[in-house]
């Protein structure tokens, strides 16, 4: 009995992972190969709006000060992914707020939350973020005239990048006597042209981490959550850009 417990708990020390590899909705759009945006602004992280939600994804039941925790480290990652990329052009989220106040469109950033939306009974086979939006907030007149006057506020630029928290969530789990408590957290970034809402490329990574300990008795108690940290290290990697326009990956 000893032995079973012992490889079922070095297996679950395996079990802790990381997606690396985008699904085959991620990636370049069709027809936007060749194209690489002149002028970016890059949007401050933002959870995916419930409004927007789809199939598949649990409710992030985490709590608001990690959720700004985990957006604050995206946001740094991807400012820093535009370092040493000669045809990456990026607005970062505090020149796009310094822009926007000076073009008196300071609230605008709030109406996203608001604009983006899907009805999963429209499309019940849309199950990640960039066939929900190809399905309903790409095709909102609201949405793009959003984008028009987004642009005209930020010297016309010609793309925006968002980065999204699509899901995140921790849970406690008893696997045949091995306390589990387990973070999981999904994250997006949506490449959009600004003149007609086409999505230009989308990237995704997600991950999976725990901490096991073995029931000793029915009063034992479960081990305490993984630090974000280590969440974060494996989601926010170079992997995350596989395929961006203009990109150079590095070594």
């Amino acid at each position: 009995m000893v032995p079973k417990i012992f490889l079922a708990l070095l297996a679950l020390l395996l079990a802790s992972c990381v997606t690396s590899s985008p699904q085959s909705d991620y990636g370049v759009r069709k027809g936007f190969e060749a194209y690489i945006p002149a002028r970016i602004s890059v949007l401050s992280c933002i959870p995916l709006p419930l409004s927007a939600r789809y199939a598949g994804l649990k409710p992030i039941n985490i709590s608001e000060e990690d959720q700004k925790k985990l957006c604050g480290e995206f946001d740094k990652k991807v400012i820093e992914g535009f370092t040493g990329q000669p045809f990456m052009k990026g607005y970062t989220p505090a020149l796009v707020a310094q822009l926007l106040k000076k073009n008196s469109a300071t609230g605008i950033l709030k109406d996203v939350p608001l604009l983006w939306s899907f009805d999963q009974s429209s499309c019940p086979g849309c199950n990640s973020g960039p066939r929900a939006y190809e399905n309903q907030t790409e095709k909102s007149a609201k949405w793009l005239n959003w984008l028009n006057q987004f642009s005209k506020a930020t010297r016309y630029s010609d793309a925006i990048l968002i980065p999204f928290l699509v899901d995140a969530w921790e849970a406690h789990n008893d696997d045949r006597g091995v306390l589990l408590s387990e973070r999981y957290v999904k994250a997006d970034l949506f490449l959009i042209d600004t003149n007609h809402g086409k999505l230009l490329w989308s990237g995704t990574r997600s991950a999976t981490v725990n901490n096991q300990s073995l029931r000793e008795s029915p009063a034992s108690e479960y081990p305490p959550y993984p630090h974000w940290d280590r969440l974060t290290d494996r989601l926010f990697t170079e992997a995350l850009w596989l395929s961006f326009p203009g990109r150079q990956m590095n070594d």
